[in-house]
């Protein structure tokens, strides 16, 4: 699986001080807020998060559909706030 630019991208993260392109490559994402509107208070609230786009193999679909599993690996102690999806967020 490889991360690939997409149209709306509009940064890119640079692999961490110390790992090589083999290790680690070049991440374009698209920043993006998101408004949560609290419905009791109906005060808003402003939430950062980042999106990235992954292009699988041939090879790698027939494995998730075969099996339905999709691992995710994050370099550190522990797991962020993330989500997978198969439809454009934004």
């Amino acid at each position: 699986m490889q991360s690939v630019d997409f149209e709306g991208s509009n940064r890119t993260l640079g692999k961490p001080e110390g790992m090589t392109e083999e290790q680690c490559r070049a991440l374009p994402i698209r920043d993006i807020e998101q408004i949560i509107i609290n419905p009791e208070t109906n005060e808003s609230t402003k939430i950062p998060f980042v999106v990235s786009c992954w292009c699988l193999t041939l090879v790698e679909i027939e494995e998730l559909v075969r099996t339905g599993v999709l691992w995710v690996g994050i370099n550190g102690y522990t797991q962020p706030p993330i989500f997978i999806t198969t439809v454009k967020p934004f």
